[in-house]
């Protein structure tokens, strides 16, 4: 199917999404259990992977299982699952998905049989993409809230079907996005994105305490806005918060800085500190993969000069995908 991938890293095995067949014994099968990564790769270099891929460490120790793993071998996984792909031109998302491998249906992953199973795989962005997300996002808070001591607040494990449902919710109102509020009635973060509202000029989000994922744009975003003079905090927000910003951006890693211009109803335009961070994130994904010329609006019309790594080795071109 067109913006599927053909090829698929299972265990460290190039194979074709037929062949990308996992135990029905697995952990991530059963019950859930397992975590993921998703990066925004620009022209076959992914941004920001070594962050990611720390996060992904932590929450592992902190679940109790080891990725056994090093970050040199996921890299070249992500390299070779991009290349065999065909993913080097444009952009694309990567999805990186480790369980604790497969056992007996005890719900105990120290029973497991084997190691950890690792899953990377690749597919295209559309070429409109960063030009849709220019006009913004829609958001809704959803009436359920959760709870910010779970023992899987902040951590993006593979049990994510709250957040499957809540933004089934929002997109059956017409919304785009929905934002959690906590046990505490206080706003966290979106469904799949981290929350940042605008109050005179100052740039606001949810401490992690308060139950959100240590997003990784969430980060780079709160080391960009000192540097670009725009000042930022990190404290509590409240559902009337979003009725008295001037602004407010969603971040995650595959969109980036995506405006929010409507909240329940309410029309925000995207403002001048929007634009100044989008702008400024932009440079940072240019600079940091290789050209430092400042982009234009669209990363997918940067010009940034990017290696092209187009040519593919021979054991990929058995099968042309075209």
């Amino acid at each position: 199917m067109s913006g599927e991938p053909t090829y698929v890293i299972l265990n460290g095995q190039l194979v074709p999404r037929e062949q990308a067949v996992v135990s029905v014994f697995d952990y991530g099968s059963l019950y859930g259990c397992g975590l993921f990564e998703t990066v925004r790769a620009y022209r076959g270099r992914p941004f920001r992977l070594s962050a990611h891929l720390r996060r992904l460490r932590r929450s592992a120790e902190e679940l109790g299982w080891s990725l056994a793993v090093e970050e040199e071998t996921v890299s070249r996984w992500v390299e070779e699952v991009l290349t065999a792909n065909r993913l080097t031109t444009g952009d694309a998302r990567v999805r990186l998905t480790v369980t604790p491998g497969a056992g007996p249906p005890l719900a105990d992953w120290s029973c497991g049989e084997g190691p950890p199973t690792w899953v990377v795989m690749a597919a295209p962005l559309p070429a409109d993409f960063d030009e849709r997300l220019a006009r913004g996002w829609r958001a809704l808070i959803y009436p359920r809230a959760r709870g910010q001591q779970a023992a899987t607040a902040g951590v993006k494990s593979l049990s994510y079907l709250e957040n499957v449902l809540a933004r089934q919710w929002a997109r059956s109102r017409g919304a785009d996005e929905a934002l959690f509020i906590n046990s505490v009635g206080r706003l966290t973060e979106g469904t799949v994105s981290n929350l940042f509202v605008v109050r005179d000029g100052r740039v606001v989000t949810p401490p992690l305490s308060e139950g959100l994922l240590p997003g990784v744009t969430r980060a780079e975003v709160l080391e960009i806005a000192p540097r670009e003079g725009v000042a930022i905090e990190e404290r509590p927000l409240t559902p009337p918060d979003l009725q008295t910003c001037e602004e407010a951006f969603l971040t995650n890693a595959v969109v980036g800085l995506v405006p929010l211009v409507q909240v329940e109803g309410r029309t925000l335009p995207v403002g001048e500190v929007t634009q100044k961070l989008r702008a400024a994130y932009r440079e940072d994904v240019c600079g940091q993969l290789g050209n430092h010329h400042p982009p234009p609006t669209s990363i997918q019309d940067t010009g940034c000069r990017i290696q092209d790594t187009t040519a593919l080795p021979p054991r990929y071109r058995m099968q042309d995908t075209g």
